[in-house]
Formats: structure tokens, C-alpha cells, sequence
């Protein structure tokens, strides 16, 4: 699979090293397409016969080389049918993507994460996330809706991927937040993991009067909490909660013991009211 994957990107982008963004959009599409087929195969064999299917060839089945299919389609002129391809070309497919998303009713509780888009080609963006299903690919921060609509999305380019963005200085993972909600309405809840939550994040939604919950690193905890040990949290048992309110009432700081700590840090969210849910017992599944 991976020799087939390495034999449709050669022949679309010859030996490059490199995309290049705005030319190489519709060669990406083709590959993109290309490799929903290849996902598709049960055998090499019927992999190799989905690529020679992308293969553009002449009326009589001859086929035609990429290279040579995108010089010709470069050196029409003339009507004004050729015009038009020409002016939807100015338009990025991903652009086209994130327009679609903006049209989308906004919710008042959305999540946002990051997602490895799969890509194993060369590309000057890709990133390699060790534990990931996918380790190796493009890195896309999403925000979606609990049902999975997503909502927004941005593909991270770099350390300047939120340049412009008004809270660059929290950092990468609260700087996509911040670009990610946008569009949200004011009063919306925020979900997000230990990658995004910071405090001073939480301070940043607030001041656009909106709500944020997630888990949260130790060492991103105030050193002016003060936290209960694992021992004596171990000794309660599973489902021990203690929580800390900071003086002016605006973040909460809870730690719950599961099979180890765990941390959440709030703006309007606290240790109670408890609830209960359903998850897989070894003890009973082997009774």
C-alpha cells in the first residue's frame, strides 16, 4: 500500500520536495482523491488498477503522462469557458472549506481539538505527533459541535500559523482557540483537553464573555492551590473530587481521582452536581 501511495505522488509531483500553495492545489485534490481509493482496496492488485483509473488518457485509451496533461491544459487560451476555469482556480479549495463551515448555525456548546490529517508525501507543513492513530500528516485544529459538525477549522503552518491572532502571546494550542470561536456567539461553553487550557486562557474568555472547561497540566495549575496527594486521594477510592474557587469566584480548579488525578480548570462549571456514567469494568467482563 505504502509502494502504491509513493508511486501516484511521483507521478503527480515528480520528485519534488515541496508543495507549493495555490499552484499545487488541484494536484493535491487529485492525490487526496486518489488515496480515498487506494483506502478502499482489499489487495495490491486492485490498488494498482484504482491509480491506473486516475490515469487522464486521450478518447481512443491512450494514456496521456501527468506532466504533459497539465502543460496542454496550460496552453489552452481563448474562449470564455477558459476564462472562468481560470478565475475558480483564485479560489483555494481549503478557503472554499472554511466558507462552508462560516454558513453553519453557530451552538452553544462546541469542542475544539486537534485532528492528524493522514499525509506521508513531502510538504512543508506536515507534522509528525508521536501517540497519535495517525502520527504522520498535516496537523488540523478543529472546533465542532457535541453531535461532530464541525464548525471552524485551522491547518497549523508554524509557529506562525496565529500570527495575527490577539492572544499569540498564550501560546499555540490557547492562540487556536481564541481563533477557532471567532464566529461563536458570546455566552458559548468551551470544551478542550490539557493541550489548550491554561488560566490565562480561561481569563481571555471571560473577557469576551464566554465560558471554558477543560482538563489541565499540574504544572499549569497556580502554585497557590493547593492540591490534595495521590496517596490520600487513592485512599478515598475512585470518583474522590475536591475542588479549589479562586478569590474572585471566576475560576474553579477540580481534581477527581479516576485511576490517577485528574484536573479541570472552569469558569462557570463546578464539583457538583455529580454525575454518573456507564464504562467497560474488567472485573465484570470477565466474571
Amino acid at each position: 500500500m505504502a509502494s502504491s501511495r509513493k508511486t501516484k505522488y511521483d507521478a503527480i509531483f515528480g520528485h519534488r520536495k515541496y508543495l507549493i500553495p495555490g499552484e499545487d492545489d488541484d494536484k493535491l485534490l487529485q492525490l487526496l482523491e486518489m488515496d480515498s481509493d487506494l483506502d478502499n482496496c482489499d489487495s495490491e492488485d486492485e490498488c494498482d488498477v484504482a491509480f491506473e483509473c486516475q490515469q487522464p488518457s486521450t478518447e481512443d485509451g491512450q494514456e496521456i503522462p501527468l506532466e504533459q496533461h497539465d502543460s496542454d491544459q496550460d496552453g489552452q487560451s481563448g474562449d470564455g469557458e477558459d476564462q472562468q476555469s481560470e478565475d475558480s482556480d483564485d479560489d483555494l479549495p481549503l478557503n472554499v472549506w472554511i466558507q462552508v463551515t462560516q454558513t453553519l448555525p453557530r451552538a452553544n456548546t462546541v469542542a475544539v481539538d486537534e485532528q492528524m490529517i493522514p499525509f506521508t508525501g513531502s510538504c512543508g507543513v506536515k507534522q509528525f505527533v508521536r501517540g497519535k492513530p495517525n502520527p504522520e500528516g498535516l496537523k488540523n485544529f478543529v472546533c465542532a459541535t457535541p453531535s461532530g459538525l464541525v464548525l471552524d477549522f485551522e491547518v497549523y503552518q508554524g509557529k506562525d500559523t496565529f500570527l495575527q491572532n490577539s492572544a499569540k502571546s498564550l501560546g499555540v494550542g490557547p492562540s487556536a482557540v481564541v481563533r477557532l470561536i471567532e464566529s461563536l456567539r458570546e455566552g458559548t461553553q468551551i470544551f478542550m483537553d490539557r493541550y489548550f487550557t491554561t488560566i490565562p486562557l480561561l481569563e481571555f474568555l471571560l473577557e469576551n464573555k464566554n465560558h471554558g472547561t477543560g482538563t489541565i497540566m499540574k504544572s499549569r495549575v497556580p502554585r497557590a492551590v493547593h492540591l490534595t496527594s495521590e496517596g490520600i486521594l487513592k485512599r478515598l477510592g475512585r470518583g474522590a473530587t475536591e475542588q479549589t474557587v479562586r478569590s474572585d469566584g471566576k475560576i474553579n480548579i477540580i481534581q477527581w481521582y479516576d485511576m490517577k488525578p485528574v484536573l479541570l480548570a472552569s469558569t462557570n462549571l463546578q464539583e457538583e452536581p455529580v454525575d454518573e456514567c456507564k464504562r467497560w469494568s474488567k472485573q465484570q467482563k470477565n466474571s
